[in-house]
Order: structure tokens, then C-alpha cells, then sequence
């Protein structure tokens, strides 16, 4: 376990995990989006069956828009979520092919100095999700682990304003 460091914001200074690769007396530390320790057996895996979800090409509700992203694969984001006029982005037709609980990771900016929140609800079920400030570090996004039940087939996740606020 690290931690991204931010000596000027150190309420986004967040803990990583990665897995560590023994090599004789060598020890690799390499970037993983998404792992999978079994601690029964002590090793790790790569966590397969990812699918990439869009959020401007999402259903777009309240006042959510399509903004410029430079550092989003598209060059575009779902953005002004929340707020006075409640934006929504909703996913529908999440499929999974296998029903359980599941990590889904999400990618995004926020350029206040401060965390921000979102509800997100997954097939009827919430919880709210924390956004730590990107304003640090600007030019790359953020990460934040959603970890919910899916089920077998098709799923509906919609991210929407927590106490009034953005998301």
C-alpha cells in the first residue's frame, strides 16, 4: 500500500494498492487499473471482463451536459451532475455475465479544492460516492471505486446529486 502524495491538498493524498511482483531479490511495483488479490492461494490476478462506459454518451438528464475533456479518451465528459438543477447521467443496459458484487471503477475531474459527492444508484439500490480534487494533479483524471451488485444481464446505474450539491 502507497499514497499519491499532494503535499498542497492532503485530503486527496489517497491510498493506493498494488500488488508487489518478488523476483529473487528484486521488487517491481507496476501500475494495474484493476486487480484481484486471493488471499487463500497469496497471489494476484488482472481483473478481466472489463467493459468502458461513456458518460457523454450516457442519458443525460436535468442539467447535465457534454463538456471538453483533454485528459478523457473521447475528449468529452458527462459534467454539471448535480447541483441547483440535479443533473443525471444514467447507464442503461449494463450487462454483466454474471450476477455479484462487482467493482466499477470510475474516472473523472474535479477542479475545486474540495471532495465532492454523488448518489449513485444501481438497479433501485444507493450509496454515495466520493470525488477527491483533481486540481492537483489537473492534467490526469481521477479514480473512484464503486463497489455494487450487479445482476445476471442488464443493469441500470444512474449518478445524481448528493444533498444538492455537484458531483
Amino acid at each position: 500500500m502507497g499514497d499519491r502524495w499532494h503535499g498542497n491538498d492532503l485530503a486527496s493524498s489517497i491510498y493506493i494498492w498494488l500488488p508487489l511482483t518478488f523476483s529473487g531479490n528484486k521488487i517491481t511495483l507496476e501500475w494495474r487499473d484493476s486487480w484481484r488479490p486471493d488471499t487463500s492461494s497469496g497471489t494476484w490476478s488482472v481483473r478481466s471482463g472489463e467493459t468502458s462506459l461513456e458518460g457523454e454518451a450516457a442519458i443525460l438528464g436535468g442539467g447535465a451536459v457534454t463538456i471538453p475533456c483533454r485528459e478523457c479518451s473521447g475528449s468529452q465528459a458527462a459534467g454539471y451532475i448535480g447541483g441547483c438543477k440535479r443533473g443525471t447521467v444514467t447507464f442503461e443496459g449494463v450487462e454483466s455475465s454474471t450476477a455479484g458484487r462487482k467493482t466499477i471503477t470510475v474516472k473523472y475531474g474535479n477542479g475545486t479544492w474540495q471532495p465532492r459527492f454523488a448518489n449513485v444508484t444501481v438497479n433501485g439500490v444507493f450509496q454515495t460516492l466520493a470525488f477527491s480534487s483533481t486540481k492537483q494533479r489537473w492534467w490526469e483524471a481521477g479514480s473512484a471505486s464503486l463497489h455494487c451488485d450487479l445482476k445476471q444481464g442488464s443493469n441500470t446505474i444512474v449518478f445524481s446529486t448528493h444533498e444538492g450539491g455537484w458531483g
